[in-house]
């Protein structure tokens, strides 16, 4: 956004302020559609052609002002915003103009029920997600008894979003159960985001995070034993990586997207190494693209591994597996 139009002191007009920001994120889109075709990806990009720009700007004006949305709609005519208000939105709306994700620029997005916090360096989760935390949720409600904890291995943690729901929808469902998670990621950026998250529900004791690529240390898997792994890996392939939206490509992690020539190599990786960190009959709940799911079945079948179920996302398409290794 032009700097000249930021205010420097005085009340300013929330209804003058958000209808002059909403035509500039127009013009902005307009003008980066205007000279090029883009294919998006169904499972990894966010829903910004659905939403827009107004709603887009109202939102990032209703959580700087702790405000609903819809509270917001009806305050606005009269609305008068500080200058250290408008300010901040007008740098939002700036960074949203450049095509940054919406939840990067907010510092949050909403997943399973939860606000997971989120910026530069991580993978911003997806509703598509959701489909592992309530399977697993399912299964531990059934297998898992009291005293004794339930061990989930969250390989390739992010933003711990998986985690932190799986644990909050336990914990409500079935308070008598316990859970301990072990989460790995490979990016200093993400864990910390993890941290971020971790402690914003309090759950330092039950959720342990490790640096490391997949799985830690060998000398680990003892004290490891899972009963369930949780997995959303890297899964587009190399060539595709191209064909990403530009508000993904250009800002969120490559190393979140990049499943090496054909997609499959953490599911490879996954297939063979796993078997130590595996109490007998262990879950595992994996993700991966909707045009995948037969050459990933095969993968683990190689393995011990027998499939349970084959699970879809919230539009109907294969979008992940449950199984079990045997």
């Amino acid at each position: 956004m032009d700097e000249r139009s930021i205010p420097s002191s005085g009340p300013v007009s929330a209804k003058q302020l958000l209808d002059r920001l909403t035509q500039q994120l127009k013009a902005a889109e307009e003008a980066r559609e205007a000279g090029k075709l883009t294919v998006r990806t169904a499972s990894r990009s966010e829903d910004r052609d659905f939403v827009d720009a107004r709603t887009e700007v109202l939102r990032l004006l209703a959580l700087r002002l702790d405000m609903k949305v819809s509270r917001l709609r009806l305050d606005l005519p009269q609305l008068q915003l500080s200058a250290e208000d408008a300010a901040w939105l007008e740098e939002a709306c700036g960074r949203l103009a450049a095509d940054e994700p919406f939840a990067y620029v907010a510092g949050q997005t909403d997943f399973a029920g939860l606000v997971i916090h989120v910026g530069p360096g991580v993978l911003i989760p997806r509703p598509d997600s959701e489909v592992l935390v309530w399977q697993a949720a399912r299964i531990i409600g059934q297998e898992a008894r009291p005293g004794r904890p339930w061990t989930v291995l969250d390989l390739g943690t992010g933003s711990g979003a998986l985690s932190l729901a799986l644990h909050r929808a336990v914990s409500q469902a079935w308070p008598q159960l316990k859970l301990r998670i072990l989460g790995t990621d490979l990016s200093p950026e993400a864990l910390d985001w993890a941290k971020r998250n971790r402690q914003a529900q309090g759950l330092e004791e039950d959720f342990t995070l490790i640096a490391c690529d997949l799985l830690p240390e060998p000398q680990l898997a003892a004290r490891w034993q899972a009963d369930m792994v949780l997995c959303n890996p890297p899964y587009v392939t190399r060539s595709g990586l191209r064909f990403l939206d530009a508000s993904v490509r250009d800002h969120e992690p490559r190393e979140a997207f990049d499943g090496g020539p054909d997609g499959l190599d953490y599911y490879r990786r996954l297939a063979v190494e796993l078997g130590p960190w595996l109490r007998p009959g262990a879950h595992l709940l994996v993700e991966h693209s909707d045009r995948q799911q037969a050459e990933v079945e095969a993968i683990f079948k190689a393995e011990s591994f027998t499939v349970e179920k084959r699970l879809q996302d919230l539009a109907g398409r294969p979008r992940a597996l449950w199984l079990r290794f045997s």
